[in-house]
């Protein structure tokens, strides 16, 4: 980089990386700033003596992003890195790849290391159908990250072994400072997420099949009878026989008549979708004397997803020390502990899918009384069932496809992590 100043003081001072000319009247004068690195043993070394290829960003530009993430954070930053969310849930995870596909029936996730000792980013539980997983790298406060660096080339794979034949992301968090003061740094943002949109669904017909009204269509359609048609007013019931008793109440009877042109689609969407908010705060003291620094740091968030009653909570207590024993020996310690709480909801093409069941549920059928008891005609009760639009009295144990509601609040998928780290470097 060659940068080129006037200027008529009689000092110039530049912070940065690269060349920097600067022109006093007629004289000039040239300084060249030399760009540090890490390699693959995590030491700070000059960027021409780095064998192999790497791209490098700085933690700043990761917290700004906005993302819970480090991982996602990174996205868009770094050339041939690319980094794919896996959902729009909060706390859910990332793909990444290293340079494009590098197996047809291997992984494809790269090795992290963080200040020099090498972390699993699986997630371990079973793998539930159309729930986007979450990642441990979201472990990390990106807050309490210096800078990442990736490894793409085949030197760090020489070093750190068959782990790292998809690359390696270097991660090193901040350090306190010597300059014998205490500094305090306090940041907190708050965000707010709206649907951005859906798939329209149609206001004209109602449930049942070939033009007819039927309460719990056969096989799953829901095209039935000609809402503008209907007489209008109050529907008909059979109010001496089965009937089904909502949690607060309500109560549904057989429909023998289908009168009101009632229409519950916008009511439905706004059941399973709201407003998502992100609060997000951290909170550390850095500090040092001449020969030794530390820092300790507390971050906590908490996420709610625009799909209701899914949430993302995280707190994160970070402590490192650096001590300089002597001329060339430095202990350097580190301790860090992130305690993660989730509730993601299933969405994929499945019975228990969220979306399946929305978009397949007609606009003449209100959602929102799921759960409850049925009782059949001699008045025996079955308690806990599941009323859906194919189920719509609760009279089947199985509704086939899921009410959305259930799928929300009965079939939570929750996850929490206790996850520790320390080490010490001398």
């Amino acid at each position: 980089m060659n940068v080129k100043l006037l200027v008529s003081t009689s000092a110039l001072f530049f912070f940065g990386v690269g060349t920097v000319t600067a022109q006093k009247r007629d004289s000039i004068k040239t300084t060249e700033i030399e760009e540090v690195v890490l390699n693959a043993l995590g030491i700070r070394v000059k960027k021409e003596q780095v064998a192999s290829s790497y791209s490098k960003v700085d933690g700043d530009l990761i917290s700004k992003s906005g993302e819970s993430s480090a991982l996602k954070g990174m996205s868009g930053k770094m050339s041939g890195v690319n980094i794919t969310s896996n959902s729009g849930d909060p706390g859910s995870g990332a793909y990444i790849q290293i340079r494009g596909q590098n197996s047809i029936t291997g992984g494809q996730a790269p090795l992290y290391v963080i200040d020099g000792i090498p972390i699993s980013n699986d997630e371990i539980g079973s793998d539930v159908s159309g729930v986007g997983q979450s990642s441990r790298m979201n472990d990390i406060n990106p807050n309490d990250i210096e800078s990442i660096q990736v490894m793409k080339g085949t030197s760090a794979a020489a070093l750190w072994g068959y782990r790292a034949r998809n690359g390696v992301i270097l991660i090193t968090t901040k350090k306190g400072n010597g300059r014998d003061r205490l500094r305090i740094t306090y940041k907190s943002t708050f965000s707010i997420d709206e649907i951005n949109g859906i798939q329209k669904k149609q206001n004209t017909f109602g449930s049942g099949i070939n033009g007819n009204y039927i309460p719990s269509p056969p096989g799953g359609l829901s095209w039935g009878d000609y809402i503008p048609n209907r007489a209008g007013g109050a529907d008909e019931f059979v109010t001496d026989g089965a009937k089904f008793v909502a949690e607060n109440g309500n109560v549904y009877y057989p429909i023998v008549t289908k009168n009101s042109k009632e229409n519950f689609n916008d009511s439905n969407k706004k059941a399973i979708f709201g407003t998502a908010s992100s609060a997000d705060h951290y909170l550390s003291l850095a500090g040092g004397i001449k020969n030794a620094n530390f820092l300790l740091s507390l971050g906590r968030l908490d996420q709610d997803g625009i799909i209701r009653n899914s949430y993302y909570d995280r707190t994160t207590l970070n402590f490192n020390t650096e001590v300089k024993v002597a001329e060339n020996t430095t202990l350097k310690t580190l301790f860090s502990y992130t305690n993660s709480k989730s509730n993601r909801i299933q969405q994929g093409s499945n019975l228990s899918g969220l979306m399946l069941g929305y978009l397949r549920n007609p606009n003449d059928f209100d959602i929102r009384d799921y759960k409850g008891t049925y009782f059949d005609s001699d008045g025996i009760a079955s308690v806990k069932r599941h009323r859906a639009y194919r189920n719509y009295l609760g009279a089947g144990a199985n509704p086939v496809y899921n009410n959305p509601l259930w799928t929300i609040y009965e079939q939570e998928n929750l996850n929490e992590v206790d996850r520790f780290r320390a080490g010490i470097d001398l």
